[in-house]
């Protein structure tokens, strides 16, 4: 008190005039019914929460440990990227992570890094499971990415192959390299990820039970979705595995992929010893179709059965949000038959 009486005898009338103005200013403009004092235990308090708030590094910590024995590759390289993109934020403390910073945020990095609808509410969803382990901890009081709003994802049919290419891509195969029917008919006829260091690439031979007609995908877990199913095998399936029932060992072949480029690119159909810029596409091929197999099961088993839980389970969806997006009424029962129909040559 002495030493404000002293402040205030040498400061004199300008800082009683400053005091008088700041007390009607957060009266009348800042609604605050005590005026100066009760403003400045209103900043006292946000500046003593900032202090004891934890820092947002804090938070993706607690959560990346919590879960981390149980995410598979797939996740944990998402996980790693998400570090990457958040790398900056990860010192600012929770309490000024609000809602209206992370819908900025979101939209911002969106439009720097081209994310599309879907990759944007997956980020988004990332973020609120690290909020809500973080609110479920005690590191914050509440989740502030419950404020941000998804973006609609617009439905549309993923490319597939038509009957006619099916027939064509096995038939060419069955006549010119037939160790890579086992590849083309399990992903194309049972809806196996095609990633030769996932699912298709660890399927073995052992996994394909040709008494009981299914396929294990995951037997280690080792998969996308860090789940394991079994596949039923349609007849035509079972057909065109047929020539493999004793064989053991990898699915894949050798030099697989080299083998895969000269049957898709067209090299069998194209005159001898022309160059690769001379072939014609065989089917569909490159990065941006390069799930066209598992999508085109998908689209056919749906027109089959209609019955959204199968191509749930058969494809191992974690929800049926990719079903109503892709695979709902994607193609006819027509279609489907005809699908369904291919079997390999019968001699």
């Amino acid at each position: 008190m002495e030493a404000g009486a002293r402040v205030a005898r040498v400061a004199g009338p300008e800082l009683i005039r400053a005091a008088v103005n700041y007390d009607e200013l957060f009266r009348e403009i800042y609604s605050f019914a005590g005026g100066l004092e009760e403003a400045c235990e209103h900043l006292m308090k946000l500046l003593d929460e900032k202090t004891r708030s934890v820092p947002f590094r804090q938070l993706l910590i607690s959560h990346e440990r919590s879960r981390l024995a149980n995410w598979g590759k797939q996740y944990l390289t998402t996980w790693n990227t998400f570090r990457k993109h958040v790398k900056d934020l990860e010192s600012k403390p929770v309490i000024s992570l609000g809602a209206e910073f992370w819908r900025e945020w979101l939209e911002a990095t969106a439009d720097r890094e081209g994310w599309g609808d879907r990759t944007f509410n997956d980020y988004a969803s990332l973020l609120s499971s690290v909020w809500k382990h973080g609110v479920a901890q005690e590191l914050c009081e509440k989740n502030p990415i419950e404020g941000v709003v998804r973006r609609k994802i617009r439905r549309m049919e993923k490319a597939v192959y038509t009957v006619e290419q099916v027939k064509t891509l096995l038939n060419t195969a069955w006549t010119h390299d037939r160790d890579l029917i086992p590849f083309f008919a399990i992903t194309i006829f049972a809806g196996v990820r095609p990633d030769l260091n996932g699912e298709i690439g660890l399927l073995v031979w052992e996994d394909v039970n040709f008494e009981e007609n299914w396929i294990r995908v995951g037997a280690n877990f080792d998969n996308k979705t860090n789940t394991k199913r079994f596949v039923p095998m349609e007849p035509n399936l079972v057909a065109w595995l047929s020539p493999w029932k004793k064989v053991q060992g990898k699915v894949l072949p050798t030099n697989f992929v080299k083998r895969r480029r000269y049957l898709t690119r067209g090299k069998y159909q194209a005159e001898a010893e022309s160059p690769e810029s001379k072939w014609k596409e065989l089917v569909p091929y490159g990065l941006k179709v390069r799930d066209i197999t598992r999508h085109t099961y998908g689209s056919f088993l749906e027109a089959k059965c209609r019955d959204r839980n199968i191509v749930k389970e058969n494809m191992g969806h974690t929800d049926f949000e990719t079903y109503e997006q892709h695979y709902r009424n994607a193609r006819t029962p027509k279609e489907a038959e005809a699908f369904w129909s291919i079997y390999p040559p019968e001699k």
